[in-house]
């Protein structure tokens, strides 16, 4: 297989799994800020999206340290540190869709208890999912370790500064190990998208369910019939857009489109982590009644909120979620 082929099926997956893991977080953070039903139903899922998002930020900015201290790093310390970036960022990137699976499922309990889904059979699948988690993890650590140690700490990895995370060219070295971590790191992304692929059809599964409600849930079903609309309108505009960067991925011809890409990719993950590290001290308990008290100080004539209104009672319930 051709750099130019594999750097074009990475490429892709690796740009459709941000802008898709993006999505769906302005999809739940929407839900949450815009309607009132949906608050206390994705309110943990947030939380969790936004702590891991977090570790992958962290996790980056230690991969983007490495490349300006390339020089004086030791060989070995090198590898293993960008065997140990990589695991992490695959475990955490699937981890977060894994969590999101089940919230989903879990999420729409009690609006629904006749059509549940069977709840052994989601859990089957839970821990089959897990399981390729960490069969992908060993493999992945022992590959990325080994690797060097069998060839003399020759380079078997390259970084491209196309991708923000190690990139393997399976051309440059002919040997089996160079082959095996390149399929692991494209399973990686793949079974990532995978992950994302099955929270969208569950979201639209149980949009299906709510719609064969009595008609006093009727209003809710429309409601998110009409985000699921617009949710599948945004992703299909994403696609293209996703498939067009990618077939221009690496081109010969016009050098700005594997910049343009570059940029992309860089920018859908400092955006993930950034919004979800600004979200998630605003959604902290402590720290939101930290703030709420330092604004309410400088606040001129303030009269506080009986504790027993609405607004009140629903911070309390979101504190102790």
């Amino acid at each position: 297989m051709s750099p130019g082929v594999t750097n074009y099926i990475v490429g892709l997956t690796d740009i459709m799994t941000c802008v898709m893991f993006l999505l769906l977080q302005i999809f739940i953070i929407y839900l949450i800020i815009g309607h009132p039903h949906f608050k206390g139903i994705y309110y943990k899922i947030f939380l969790n999206l936004a702590v891991l998002e977090c570790l992958q930020l962290v996790i980056n900015g230690i991969s983007g340290t490495m490349i300006i201290m390339d020089d004086l790093l030791y060989p070995a310390l090198h590898y293993f540190l960008g065997a140990a970036l990589q695991a992490t960022w695959v475990c955490c990137t699937q981890l977060v869709f894994l969590l999101t699976f089940n919230r989903l499922e879990a999420s729409f309990l009690p609006l629904n208890p006749i059509a549940l889904t069977d709840p052994g059979r989601c859990y089957m699948i839970y821990k089959i999912i897990m399981s390729l988690v960490w069969v992908e993890f060993i493999g992945i650590t022992t590959v990325f370790t080994v690797g060097p140690i069998m060839y003399t700490w020759e380079p078997m990895l390259e970084f491209d500064f196309d991708h923000y995370h190690w990139r393997i060219h399976p051309a440059q070295r002919g040997g089996l190990l160079s082959q095996i971590a390149f399929i692991l790191e494209s399973t990686s992304l793949l079974l990532a998208l995978f992950c994302i692929i099955v929270t969208y059809v569950i979201i639209f599964r149980k949009k299906l369910e709510l719609a064969k409600l009595p008609s006093k849930r009727q209003d809710l079903s429309a409601l998110l019939a009409k985000h699921i609309r617009h949710l599948y309108q945004t992703f299909s505009l994403f696609l293209y857009v996703g498939i067009l960067i990618a077939f221009f991925y690496n081109g010969k011809y016009l050098v700005t489109l594997p910049r343009i890409a570059c940029i992309l990719v860089n920018f859908l993950y400092i955006v993930n982590g950034g919004l979800n590290s600004i979200l998630l001290v605003l959604t902290n308990g402590v720290i939101r009644r930290l703030l709420s008290r330092f604004f309410c100080f400088f606040r001129k004539n303030h009269v506080p909120r009986p504790k027993n209104s609405p607004k009140t009672q629903f911070v309390n319930r979101l504190a102790h979620c």
